[in-house]
């Protein structure tokens, strides 16, 4: 009743009017389906017909203005006959489902169950690739979707940018769906294609997408290929360099990597450092990345350049300043002739290698005698770095007027490493440093032996050179006279020291007005008594001069020199030897003993 009114009777065929079913025409099924077709019913698109042939029959051109004709099977009858004479009628089925509001639903299931897909599918594409694409891309659920998209795919003899774009950003679609798509198929898919995230879901067609360069650069696409094409080693983020790169041994890899390799070196891991020497000299060389880069991206690589022979000479300074370079003094010599003298990087290289720079300085080295006076002449190298480098060279400093300006520390590695040698030339740089007294000492032979030289001692020196262990007891008492006599003012201390100097040594002929001076300075009392006493035996001293001597002491012994009272004085060892001195030479008349100390009796003059 519902066909007949929305129809009219005389539409319809007269089997539809009688309440008898022949089954010779179709089966009691077919007719159910046929009749829901005709009241525009959907039913499942996989509603089997029975007798197709016979069903194809009795469909009327309107019953293909409605989506209750999509059937699997029918749709498998009429994309077989599509070259036939039964054009039209497919033609028909796929105007509904090449519109706008299409049943998508229905395309995929017939992609998964259907027999005619290239048919239907590269008619639905052809109709429309642009707006085909739209469609699969504009569905909902996204499992049809995905179907929908490898039947597009798979069948399409064309890809457009748009789909060509959506690839790059899905290799993994295409890897996981090889079998389905076809491999011949997804080879020609990926020509031109630049895919940002490689996987190894399929080996051949990644062997293919790296033959042909199609994939972007990034730190996740070289790590997949390296591993891909290098399996005895994993290579991830953390370790990935050009040396990874290159021990693919693949060539087509390689050159596409140094052909971009602008873009590729931001990828490699900054905390890995073990490029080989050739990689090393390949980022040395590059043109395209900055010296800024490939400085900081070298440094700290646990290999390094033999020599300067393969690098190009505007690196030279790159190669110095990330310290790639081996060290040996035969580099440092060769980067030093470039500059003609130590620039800042090569000081920092030295600085760097300073412990591996111990090795000789071998007189095959051009500039020895410059870098020998540039590296030790001055305060330039930490005092490690100096102390090494010191090792390195068998030079001597003579007559070099820097030395003056050198540290101590300085001076005294070179001097225990034999570095300056003692000459007159020398002895006047030093002698105005505070250095000085530690020269002197450290030739301590030679200076004793060369008294008769003028050396220029000050205070410091004097009592550095006193109390040296260096010098013996008669070396000591040599310097003595050769010191000046204003050393001694001021100096209590010296003036001390030399007089235990004279006394040990039992000879005091520096002559009387030095003695007087010593006297006048000298604190320790009981040496400058000693001493009074020593003069007193060793110099013709009367009862006019002995005054003048005895107050050269003070107190107590200004009283025994005006001879007019009878002091006491502290009963010790010197006082009895200066008062039995002054008994001897009658310039007292004798000495009482009281307690704790010495009356003196003066003589009546």
């Amino acid at each position: 009743m519902d066909v007949f009114i929305r129809r009219g009777y005389i539409d319809e065929e007269y089997y539809d009017y009688i309440s008898y079913f022949y089954p010779g025409m179709v089966s009691l099924a077919d007719r159910d389906l046929l009749l829901s077709m005709k009241r525009q019913i959907k039913q499942e698109y996989t509603y089997h017909i029975d007798k197709i042939e016979n069903f194809v029959k009795e469909l009327k051109v309107y019953m293909f203005e409605h989506d209750a004709i999509l059937n699997n099977d029918l749709l498998d009858y009429v994309a077989r006959k599509a070259n036939t004479n039964q054009r039209d009628m497919f033609t028909l089925m796929m105007k509904r489902l090449e519109r706008e509001g299409a049943p998508l639903d229905f395309l995929s299931q017939y992609y998964q169950f259907g027999k005619q897909q290239k048919e239907v599918f590269s008619d639905f594409i052809k109709w429309d690739n642009k707006r085909s694409w739209q469609m699969i891309e504009g569905h909902t659920k996204n499992d049809e979707k995905q179907l929908l998209r490898e039947a597009w795919f798979k069948f399409s003899k064309e890809v457009t940018p748009v789909q060509k774009q959506w690839l790059n950003n899905n290799y993994s679609f295409l890897s996981t769906r090889v079998e389905n798509i076809g491999l011949l198929k997804c080879k020609s898919l990926i020509r031109d294609c630049l895919f940002t995230k490689l996987d190894t879901n399929n080996e051949e067609l990644l062997t293919d997408v790296i033959n042909q360069c199609c994939y972007k650069i990034s730190k996740e696409n070289l790590c997949v290929i390296s591993n891909c094409l290098n399996k005895n080693s994993v290579v991830d983020s953390n370790n990935l360099n050009l040396t990874r790169i290159t021990d693919t041994h693949q060539p087509v890899f390689e050159n596409f990597i140094k052909d971009s390799f602008s873009t590729a070196f931001p990828c490699f891991s900054t905390s890995c450092k073990d490029e080989s020497e050739e990689n090393i000299l390949y980022v040395l060389n590059s043109e395209d990345i900055s010296s800024e880069q490939k400085i900081s991206y070298l440094t700290g690589q646990q290999n390094t350049v033999a020599d300067f022979t393969d690098v190009d000479e505007e690196s030279w300074i790159i190669a110095m300043k990330s310290k790639i370079v081996a060290p040996t003094w035969k580099n440092v010599d060769t980067y030093f002739n470039k500059h003609k003298t130590i620039t800042e990087a090569l000081l920092e290289y030295i600085k760097h290698y300073h412990s591996k720079l111990e090795v000789p300085c071998t007189d095959d080295i051009g500039s020895k005698e410059s870098l020998f006076e540039e590296l030790l002449g001055t305060n330039n190298l930490d005092i490690d770095a100096y102390s090494s480098v010191c090792k390195a060279f068998d030079n001597v400093f003579d007559g070099y007027d820097e030395l003056s300006q050198l540290k101590a520390e300085r001076l005294g590695i070179l001097l225990n490493n034999n570095k300056i040698a003692f000459s007159e030339e020398n002895t006047k740089i030093l002698q105005n440093t505070s250095f000085y007294a530690e020269y002197l000492i450290h030739y301590h032979k030679e200076f004793i032996g060369n008294l008769d030289k003028s050396y220029n001692i000050d205070v410091n020196c004097a009592s550095r050179l006193l109390d040296s262990e260096k010098f013996s007891l008669q070396e000591k008492r040599k310097i003595i006279d050769i010191l000046p006599s204003n050393v001694f003012v001021g100096s209590p201390t010296l003036s001390d020291r030399a007089i235990q100097v004279l006394l040990s040594s039992k000879d005091i002929s520096i002559g009387q007005d030095k003695l007087n001076d010593l006297l006048k300075t000298a604190k320790n009392e009981e040496y400058k008594v000693y001493l009074v006493v020593q003069m007193l035996s060793n110099y013709s001293y009367n009862n006019e001069n002995i005054p003048s001597l005895l107050s050269l002491l003070g107190g107590t012994y200004d009283d025994i020199a005006e001879r007019k009272k009878r002091p006491v004085i502290e009963n010790n060892g010197w006082n009895r030897a200066l008062l039995s001195k002054l008994v001897e030479i009658g310039f007292i008349s004798s000495t009482t003993d009281e307690k704790d100390v010495i009356r003196v009796n003066p003589k009546k003059v």
